[in-house]
Order: structure tokens, then sequence, then C-alpha cells
């Protein structure tokens, strides 16, 4: 509820209420047994950032520590994204500690796609690995790149799961 609830504040323009919903009740889902948490966090804080509205560097920090049990393992690509977005938020700079552990996190994700016959593997593979590139492209403003790598997916990204909201 309260990942909707917040949805609904960011569509009012409700940039307080957003921050105040993600600190009382998301933040506390932000652990990393709790993976459907991070990835309502996450985006939100995504979806935030996006605007060019800045959460804050401490809120974006319990996201990639939450997730730091997935950069060498992988439930899901969907999580893989939601990690990526984490960890590519806000103009990475080539110098950035953060864009080394993108770098590796995309690295895995690839291996990942090409070493099981899991159908995550074939999501990993022909949309995860994409997706998550594009996300470090986009941060590194490189939007010609983000185009090209997911306007192909359009119609496919889908298959990646998660909501319409």
């Amino acid at each position: 509820m309260s990942w909707h609830m917040s949805l609904f504040y960011l569509d009012l323009g409700d940039i307080g209420s957003v921050l105040r919903e993600f600190d009382t009740v998301l933040c506390n889902k932000t652990v990393p047994d709790n993976l459907l948490g991070l990835v309502d966090a996450s985006s939100l804080l995504w979806r935030l950032n996006v605007m060019g509205i800045d959460p804050g560097e401490e809120r974006w920090e319990r996201m990639i520590n939450g997730f730091s049990k997935l950069l060498e393992t992988h439930a899901l690509t969907w999580y893989d994204a939601h990690m990526m977005m984490s960890l590519a938020h806000g103009k990475v700079s080539e110098t950035s500690a953060r864009l080394a552990i993108a770098e590796q996190a995309l690295k895995a994700l690839g291996d990942y796609s090409k070493t099981n016959l899991l159908a995550d593997c074939k999501i990993a593979d022909t949309l995860g690995v994409h997706v998550c590139t594009a996300l470090l492209a986009f941060e590194k403003e490189k939007y010609d790149e983000v185009i090209s790598l997911m306007l192909p997916l359009k119609y496919d990204l889908v298959k990646l799961g998660g909501s319409w909201a």
C-alpha cells in the first residue's frame, strides 16, 4: 500500500509526502532479505531522480547496502535492474566508486545470462543486460545509447516482470 500511496503523492507533486512515506514505511523494508521492498524503494527513488529531484545520498546508500548480496548472485533479473537503478543514480562519473560496482554487477549479470538454462537467464540475456546497460548509460548522459538499447526492447519489457504502476 505504501508504494502505491507514494505514487499518488508523486503524481500530485507532493514530494514531501513521498519522502515521508519512504522514510517511515518503505525505508524499513530495505533489508537484504526483502527484495520486493528494495525494488519498491529503489523504483521510487529512481522516479524522483529522473524528475530531477535528489532524494539524498543516504537513501540511495540504503538501497545499495540492501542489494549488496545480489552483486554476485542473482534471484531475478528484475531485481538486478532495480539494483542497477540504485548503483547508477545521479550522474555517475568515470571515477565514481559506484561506477566500478555497477560495471562489476553488469559483468556478473552477463556471465549469469550465459551460464545457465533457467528461464531467467534467457531474460537476463535478452533484456536484463540491455536494460542495466541503458540505466548506466542514462546516468552517464549517453542518451543516444539509451535509445539504441531500449527501443528494440519496447514490446518485450513486460517479460522482465513488475507491475503496471
